[in-house]
């Protein structure tokens, strides 16, 4: 779907957009950040769908914002001199691609295709040097990257390989898309809310237990948060013939089948934004609300 891109063609991106012409849909929702502490506002889309049923990739090079396409660059060297001939493909997934990337909110998902298993050296190599971008790039509040193999990919029913296929977009090397089978909305895509009893139980145990500094916490509840609203989005998504990770038409769209519900999960999703460290409010909160929404999932997917 997308064509290999080179150092080079991300350059004239760059350029491409200085100049005026990165394109974004008026139709898209925005969200604005009101000094450093981000309100709910409507902001993402959902995946438009072909005329064959089939969602259809929103990521492009052109979306990609002039500071974090400097990252992207970045990231871009540090992974093909740390992997170097261990590496097939590099792309991004998430909010930068396509063009949501929110300053002091977003992080970079990276996907490294290697060719095989690489050695624990090289794993912490990347995850020093990832380190390091962090500190030159401070407004990602992350830069994580996800070596996989050609086989995990290509595997029939590949979870990789689906989410690739709607969310990714090749930077670097062969790009495997036109070997990846189109994906419809379905319970095939759930990747959170079978998970997320294990995930509520074990993050309020670690609570109990002392494991989080106060910055820890932070970054944890803001996990949690988000897992619990696309959790809420996987459990309606089916009656909604609608896909996205965006976290407020995740919210929105829960609400609507849930509307008793939606000052719960409103809060989930402004603990996302603005995580607390108030430990006995969140574990009454998640216990509360997520013992509700466990249920649901388990009776309803």
């Amino acid at each position: 779907m997308n064509a290999p891109q080179t150092p080079q063609k991300l350059k004239k991106a760059q350029r491409w957009n200085r100049l005026g012409f990165g394109s974004s849909k008026k139709d898209d929702l925005k969200m604005t950040v009101i000094s450093s502490r981000p309100k709910i506002e409507p902001y993402g889309r959902f995946l438009s769908v072909d005329g064959n049923g089939y969602l259809v990739n929103d990521c492009g090079l052109d979306l990609i914002g002039d500071r974090w396409l400097d990252l992207v660059l970045a990231w871009q060297e540090v992974c093909l001199t740390t992997l170097n001939s261990d590496l097939v493909s590099l792309y991004l997934r998430g909010s930068i691609p396509r063009g949501l990337a929110v300053e002091g909110l977003s992080d970079l998902d990276g996907i490294a295709i290697v060719r095989s298993e690489i050695s624990s050296e090289k794993q912490l190599a990347l995850e020093s040097v990832q380190t390091e971008l962090r500190s030159r790039f401070p407004f990602c509040t992350k830069i994580e990257t996800q070596t996989l193999s050609q086989a995990e990919i290509l595997a029939p029913g590949s979870d990789w390989g689906r989410f690739l296929k709607i969310q990714g977009l090749n930077l670097y090397g062969v790009d495997f898309m036109p070997q990846l089978p189109p994906v419809s909305w379905g319970k095939h895509l759930i990747s959170t809310a079978f998970q997320l009893e294990e995930d509520i139980t074990q993050t309020c145990q670690d609570i109990r237990q002392f494991r989080y500094s106060r910055d820890r916490l932070r970054r944890k509840c803001a996990w949690l948060s988000r897992r619990i609203v696309r959790s809420g989005f996987e459990l309606v998504m089916e009656r909604e013939q609608a896909y996205t990770r965006d976290l407020y038409p995740c919210y929105l769209a829960f609400s609507r089948h849930f509307p008793d519900q939606e000052p719960q999960m409103r809060r989930c999703l402004s603990l996302s934004l603005n995580p607390s460290t108030h430990q006995p409010a969140l574990l009454v909160f998640w216990q509360d609300f997520g013992s509700w929404l466990v249920a649901q999932i388990n009776e309803q997917l």
